[in-house]
């Protein structure tokens, strides 16, 4: 009697394999890893097409969003209070409204230099933008952070490419005084 319940239950029969049919069964299992490896092997080459063929927007996101360069914030920015500019005094960015000090606020403020103005920056620039007066301490400032250059002298242009990359995967960076 069980034996008749047996052939009728259909869950029990598909979870059953039977000698004669696991090589088949195998198989089957074998070709669709196969087909799989096909199509990972097909993703990787439209990977390495796509970032071939890749080409980054030229036009500025300030142009794309009609904004004037005037109308950006520039300077670093206190993470407690958000006053800016800070004052660089002896290394460290100083909050003249709330007094807290941060050694690595160029960082970020680079971050944002390269994202929204460009991926290229000059001592000039930087001062600009950071809002500090010394050419030399801009220069140590540059230096420190090991960016590629083109140019010498007056004419070295600082590249911001990979730099928020590179600064996202490190969490300190010695201070500059």
């Amino acid at each position: 009697m069980k034996q008749h319940k047996f052939k009728h239950n259909h869950s029990i029969r598909s979870k059953i394999i039977h000698k004669q049919m696991l090589p088949n069964i195998i198989n089957k299992i074998a070709d669709s890893v196969q087909e799989q490896s096909y199509m990972d092997r097909d993703l990787k080459k439209l990977i390495r097409l796509l970032k071939k063929k890749h080409e980054s927007a030229n036009q500025s996101i300030l142009e794309r969003l009609n904004i004037s360069s005037s109308e950006i914030i520039t300077g670093v920015m206190c993470e407690k209070c958000s006053y800016s500019p800070l004052n660089r005094i002896h290394g460290t960015w100083f909050c003249s409204k709330c007094k807290n000090r941060d050694a690595e606020g160029h960082i970020k403020a680079l971050r944002d230099y390269e994202l929204i103005i460009g991926p290229r920056i000059t001592n000039r620039e930087l001062r600009s933008f950071l809002h500090f007066n010394s050419r030399h301490a801009a220069s140590r400032l540059l230096k420190s952070l090991n960016l590629p250059t083109t140019g010498t002298k007056k004419g070295t242009t600082y590249d911001l490419t990979n730099f928020h990359k590179t600064s996202q995967l490190q969490n300190k960076r010695p201070a500059i005084k």
